[in-house]
């Protein structure tokens, strides 16, 4: 009986173990993939003028907009974004661009103070026309929705990925999932070993 239970134990140390992460591991890794089969390649992002030539510049993930003349559906997005915000807030290599038209809004610095949109360079705002964001989104994106509605993600080589429905719960949740995909892996420091002080 109990070398049965000595060679179970072997058998499940030598062979269970491995085969479950095994397992688990190729879980992770068809869900990544079919991930990433989600993301298309629609050719560069030329939008916003480049900032490579800033020595502080950081190349990021970036997810683009376009606030809403509606007041309704501003506040609607300041939540989103606030949230996108809070979520990735630690990530310099994250960042958020919010087009606006003047024309059409005048109260930008409030709708930054009450979403806590203040801070730059992860969250920038930048003037456009309506009739320019509306062409931007036609180019790219076929289908029949008003392009204020529409989200980009900007992988961090500048090229759009993907649009999203900021008023369909499960678009969203895509555009965090493919957020956390693009953005890099951050490095781990090299452990350090640290002798002992001597008495």
């Amino acid at each position: 009986m109990r070398k049965a239970l000595q060679f179970a134990a072997l058998f499940l140390l030598l062979v269970g173990l491995p085969a479950g992460s095994w397992y688990y591991l190729q879980k992770g890794l068809d869900y990544r993939l079919a991930t990433m089969g989600q993301l298309t390649d629609h050719g560069d992002f030329k939008l916003l003028a480049s900032s490579s030539t800033d020595e502080d510049y950081t190349p990021s993930v970036q997810v683009i907009n376009f606030l809403a003349a509606d007041p309704s559906e501003r506040e609607q997005q300041g939540d989103l974004l606030a949230k996108l915000y809070e979520q990735f807030d630690k990530r310099e290599d994250f960042q958020l661009i919010t087009f606006w038209d003047s024309t059409a809004f005048s109260g930008l610095e409030g709708f930054r103070s009450k979403f806590g949109l203040e801070e730059e360079p992860q969250c920038t705002f930048q003037p456009l026309t309506g009739a320019s964001w509306g062409q931007f989104v036609q180019t790219y994106e076929k289908e029949n929705g008003l392009p204020v509605e529409y989200m980009a993600l900007v992988d961090i080589e500048g090229n759009i990925r993907n649009f999203y429905t900021q008023k369909k719960e499960e678009s969203v949740k895509d555009l965090v999932e493919h957020i956390a995909l693009l953005l890099p892996m951050k490095k781990q420091d090299k452990p350090e070993l640290r002798r002992e002080i001597e008495k």
